[in-house]
């Protein structure tokens, strides 16, 4: 069975609303050109009708100008109707749902693949390349780019494709409501290895999405702690305390915060937050260039190994 997906359904209503109207107007077409070459075809020894065709001369007038403004009208709102449609089809298309949870993943385009970027565990990044997993009945928010050519991202089972343009983010949002695989491709020819330029996206279910997210958080988190890029620090309520060296903030780097203080904290880090119990420990991530770490119950920073 095909992957079904909330934009599939869309455009496949779309399309049949296309074929119904463009076969009942062909049969009509046909059957109407067919009945006069019936009725009007020329037989031996029957005499040449007074409006026949003839060199040189204009045919009479035929039939009521009514009809014209009738045809007229009837194929004006055929053409609005689809050209509303159309619209009100894209329109959704390019709005998510409000009052759902979106998932946001980066999707950029290289010459010949695709990497794309989900925010795990505590903010960690967790970047896949060519292969990469998203949840069922979950609206997916793509913010798409490329490095290098211009791209194009399809989706063809879902019936929808998107620019990828090097230096501009473009958007889109899709729902998948089968679990499976299906093969994202590029359809903007980019080089020798455009025909290769293919990926796997497996939809599983929500809880097994949940698992494989944490999964592959804990496994960029322990590269960049072999990297040692994780900076453990220790929260006592008023202030930190570092545990170990000072990372290099210019690359990705991780914070591991042990929540000592007598009540709960919210530790924000850059654009990535983390909300810890007291005596609970967590991660949170920061991208390169943010060196700035605030605790924003107490107001306590800390930045490179200086607190205040």
């Amino acid at each position: 069975m095909a992957a079904r997906s909330v934009s599939g359904s869309i455009f496949d209503q779309l399309f049949y609303l296309y074929m119904a109207i463009a076969v009942v107007v062909g049969v009509l077409v046909v059957g109407w050109l067919v009945y006069i070459m019936v009725k009007y075809s020329a037989r031996p020894g029957s005499p040449k009708p007074r409006d026949a065709p003839r060199a040189g001369v204009l045919p009479a007038e035929r039939g009521h100008p009514l009809w014209s403004y009738v045809m007229a009208l009837v194929i004006a709102g055929i053409m609005f109707g689809l050209a509303f449609g159309t619209i009100s089809a894209v329109t959704t298309l390019e709005t998510p749902p409000e009052g759902e949870e979106w998932l946001h993943l980066n999707v950029i385009g290289f010459q010949f693949g695709w990497k794309v970027e989900y925010i795990g565990t505590g903010g960690i990044v967790v970047g896949r390349i060519n292969e990469w997993t998203i949840p069922v009945d979950t609206a997916i928010v793509a913010n798409v780019t490329s490095q290098d050519v211009w791209h194009n991202f399809a989706l063809n089972e879902y019936r929808m494709r998107i620019d990828v343009i090097p230096g501009q983010t473009n958007h889109l949002w899709w729902k998948a409501q089968d679990v499976g695989t299906v093969e994202p491709v590029c359809v903007q020819i980019c080089g020798v290895g455009h025909a290769l330029m293919k990926a796997r996206m497996h939809v599983v279910p929500q809880d097994e999405f949940t698992r494989w997210l944490s999964d592959e958080s804990q496994r960029d988190y322990g590269r960049l702690e072999r990297a040692n890029q994780v900076l453990n620090l220790t929260y006592d309520g008023a202030g930190f305390r570092a545990e170990n060296k000072s990372i290099d903030p210019t690359k990705a780097f991780a914070v591991r915060i042990d929540n000592q203080g007598a009540a709960s904290e919210r530790f924000a880090l850059g654009q990535n937050q983390v909300s810890l119990a007291s005596g609970e420990t967590g991660l949170v991530a920061g991208a390169a260039g943010v060196t700035r770490l605030e605790a924003l119950g107490s107001g306590a920073t800390f930045e490179l190994g200086r607190s205040s």
